[in-house]
């Protein structure tokens, strides 16, 4: 007759060794590994078929003048709309640079203790107040690429 208890005794039991000698003090016999975050790489011709689904005009526009000058950009403006991320002011105050690109809609919980130049695509009118509150400016994304075509200087929060 099979147990579960039999399956997890033996498991630990050869599993103990190896935590023992990682407490005493030694180098554990397991490797530890850093994890590296991947970064997908994305088509040009996977963004023009994202960009074909897309109804907003503007957006289309915004992405086929991406898609040319920062596709990494391109690529995570074009995802579908509801896995877009809504990011809350109280992120972007933990952002480490003044100029901010955010990714998504932008929402108003938290606030905002410095002064930031928020460029972005949809804010809530709350988030809007919020933000001209503190001094700080939202900038659509479409204006900052007229300045700055490759968006460059500007942290990617999503």
């Amino acid at each position: 007759m099979f147990y579960w208890g039999d399956a997890r005794a033996v498991k630990w039991a050869a599993l103990r060794p190896q935590w023992l000698s990682a407490c005493e003090g030694s180098n554990p016999s397991l490797p530890i590994v850093e994890v590296k975050k991947m970064v997908k790489k994305i088509s040009k011709t996977k963004i023009e078929k994202r960009i074909r689904k897309k109804t907003n005009p503007l957006l289309i526009r915004i992405l086929i003048k991406l898609k040319k000058t920062n596709p990494l950009v391109a690529k995570l403006l074009a995802m579908p709309v509801r896995k877009m991320p809504r990011v809350n002011l109280e992120k972007i105050d933990r952002a480490k640079s003044n100029q901010v690109l955010v990714i998504g809609k932008i929402l108003s919980c938290g606030k905002l203790t410095r002064k930031f130049k928020i460029v972005g695509f949809s804010i809530s009118k709350k988030a809007k107040e919020k933000i001209q509150k503190s001094g700080s400016e939202f900038v659509f994304i479409g204006d900052e690429m007229e300045k700055n075509p490759e968006l460059k200087g500007l942290e990617i929060i999503k």
